[in-house]
């Protein structure tokens, strides 16, 4: 499928604004069709996702300080359909998988360049999933040893 002809709805959840803004220019160049909204926090996040259908959300996992990993089963309890890439400067060794298991559909870290990040988006809006190779591994391995991958991802989010 060309994503240069996807009408979807994206919504962008990052407490910076030139982020925001920088996503938003990458994304229209690549899918004219497409309709980007912006929320700077989550609550701005769960008022566009009351009132309007997402396709897709790419969520900062860290907003004014706050890592909130509960926000996307708010997400999920208004729109279980809406797709949710974690876009995160986080490294994707620590929390990736975790993200992932707790209902993420894919995990994007932000130094990538502007052909991964249309490459991504695509495919989550086109497959419902990006999931890297070594997250694959990491779940095929989750799945089939029934341990933690380390111990970062053994701990709880408080700890």
């Amino acid at each position: 499928m060309d994503s240069k002809n996807l009408e979807k709805n994206i919504l962008l959840v990052d407490d910076h604004l030139i982020v925001r803004k920088g996503i938003e220019l990458v994304l229209l160049e690549a899918m004219p069709k497409t309709k980007i909204y912006n929320a700077e926090n989550y609550q701005e996040a769960i008022e566009i996702i009351k009132s309007t259908k997402i396709d897709l959300i790419l969520l900062d996992i860290n907003i004014n300080g706050v890592e909130n990993i509960k926000v996307m089963n708010d997400i999920k309890s208004i729109q279980e359909k809406s797709k949710i890439l974690i876009f995160s400067s986080y490294d994707e060794k620590q929390y990736g998988l975790r993200y992932i298991q707790k209902g993420a559909d894919g995990y994007l870290n932000k130094f990538c360049d502007e052909q991964k990040l249309i490459a991504v988006v695509s495919e989550v809006l086109e497959k419902g999933t990006f999931y890297s190779e070594e997250i694959k591994e990491k779940l095929k391995d989750k799945s089939s040893k029934k341990i933690a991958i380390n111990s970062i991802e053994s701990l709880s989010n408080r700890e």
